[in-house]
């Protein structure tokens, strides 16, 4: 076997072992990263506390039973007296007679309320006892249900404890198996390395392919000719690289450039406006100067006048301001037009 085929196969196993210790350290990695998230411990539900039945007072019923006895008594005693009266009246009997027999009346009416209340009342709190019962059925059921879901949420949260654990300790199996394949592949690496038959400056994944590359396209025939051809092609990689970086740069600075166009033809525009401006101004000055001198003419005929002596006066005045004015406005133009000479010549 040639020297050349040996470094081949000296090449392809260390590109091989090389590729192996880079899959492994990205799946080492993955490994690492994993996480399981908290799973919080549920809140226990409120109990729905019971109710004690509290019994009306006996006392108290009777008590207005009586009252309303009375009350009814009063009642029915008056609609006997004015409704019976009338007819027992022409029966022939005496008012004491007919008061008495109303009394009994009312009487007897009045103790058939009160009987009747007892049966009422023991109806009443019978009625209110089996009311109370299912209410506080009604709370048991739904203290139930609520502990019922209680249950299954923390059964929920076991199950997903005890999946995450088994996921755990399957991720702790597979990165130790994978600690150890790797730290043997990397052992195997560096006793190829050792070799020293491949410079501890030109080695890693990305060479080695790119010497194995060349040698097998026959690109070169020696080590050495891999370094510079792999030399060579870094070197141009970075000034391709550096190239498109200063094209972008240019570009950037062609963008700023043609901004900058933009506002000096902007401020260009504005000050050819100015300009524009000015000698407009300037016309207007010339046509009051004119008018001026007008006024000045027919002021002069009545200077006598004390009127037209005020008024030439105030006129007077307000010329000497529009003049300077107008110097101040030529001063202005005098400037616009040296800086428009002076930048857009």
């Amino acid at each position: 076997m040639s020297n050349n085929a040996k470094l081949i196969d000296y090449l392809t196993a260390v590109y091989d072992l090389e590729k192996q210790c880079y899959v492994l350290d990205r799946l080492i990695a993955n490994e690492k990263a994993r996480s399981w998230p908290e799973i919080p411990m549920p809140p226990v539900p409120a109990q729905i506390p019971h109710t004690v039945f509290k019994r009306k007072s006996v006392f108290a019923y009777m008590a207005a039973a009586v009252g309303f006895a009375l009350v009814a008594a009063g009642i029915f005693f008056l609609l006997f007296l004015i409704i019976g009266g009338y007819f027992l009246d022409q029966q022939g009997l005496k008012m004491s007679a007919i008061l008495n027999l109303c009394f009994q009346w009312a009487l007897l009416l009045a103790g058939c309320i009160l009987a009747g209340a007892i049966p009422v009342k023991i109806y009443g709190d019978r009625k209110d006892r089996i009311r109370h019962a299912k209410e506080q059925k009604e709370i048991d059921a739904q203290n139930e249900k609520n502990l019922a879901f209680y249950r299954a949420v923390l059964r929920a949260r076991e199950a997903k404890l005890l999946e995450y654990r088994r996921d755990q300790e399957i991720s702790l199996s597979n990165l130790q198996f994978l600690t150890k394949a790797a730290e043997e592949k990397k052992n195997l690496l560096r006793q190829y390395y050792d070799i020293n038959i491949i410079y501890s400056q030109y080695r890693g994944l990305a060479r080695i392919s790119k010497y194995l590359e060349y040698f097998e396209s026959g690109r070169c025939d020696t080590l050495k000719e891999a370094y510079n051809l792999c030399a060579t092609e870094n070197f141009q990689e970075t000034a391709i690289q550096n190239f498109g970086t200063m094209i972008s740069e240019m570009s950037q600075m062609r963008s700023e450039l043609s901004a900058i166009r933009t506002s000096n033809t902007m401020l260009y525009q504005a000050m050819l406006s100015a300009n524009d401006n000015i000698l407009r101004i300037q016309k207007g000055f010339e046509d009051q100067n004119q008018m001026i001198d007008g006024v000045n003419r027919q002021l002069c005929e009545l200077k006598n006048n004390a009127q037209a002596t005020a008024y030439f006066s105030e006129t007077t005045a307000r010329n000497s301001k529009l003049i300077a004015d107008y110097a101040a406005y030529q001063d202005f133009a005098i400037r616009q037009k040296r800086l428009e000479e002076g930048h857009f010549s």
